[in-house]
């Protein structure tokens, strides 16, 4: 499994362009606090994550060429696209 990693400087940027904006923390911090905690949990029942790297502009250009609203839903499948083309380069 792979979840979103976000640089802390594009957070903001992230907050500003997210159409579920509602649905997010505040802060950088406190969404590092959450993922952290979800790593440990599934790590703990045996799922191994692995960091996937998203830089918020590239995010934003790729929901506006799909004409997709930036949410969670959006945000999920470009990682999963992103993992799909690292396991394609293999």
């Amino acid at each position: 499994m792979d979840v979103a990693s976000y640089p802390r400087q594009e957070w903001p940027r992230l907050l500003a362009s997210a159409s579920d904006r509602a649905d997010l923390v505040d802060t950088y911090d406190e969404w590092l606090q959450s993922a952290q905690r979800t790593l440990l949990k599934l790590g703990a029942q045996g799922i191994t994550v692995e960091k996937t790297d998203v830089g918020v502009d590239e995010l934003v250009s790729w929901c506006q060429q799909e004409h997709r609203a930036l949410d969670g839903t959006a945000r999920a499948s470009y990682v999963s696209l992103k993992v799909q083309r690292r396991l394609e380069k293999m």
